[in-house]
């Protein structure tokens, strides 16, 4: 399991959630690996 905090609000968690889900198995597993960030992934909210 994997989580990040999210400041702002629910509506953006669910947009993240939404752009995690969209990622390659790869980039995913990366992620949780601890081996990339969101930012790497180029996912975060601007």
């Amino acid at each position: 399991m994997w989580s990040l905090p999210v400041a702002d609000g629910k509506s953006a968690a669910l947009k993240l959630e939404y752009r995690i889900k969209a990622l390659s198995k790869s980039q995913k597993e990366a992620l949780v690996a601890g081996m990339a960030r969101i930012d790497q992934l180029e996912i975060i909210f601007q």
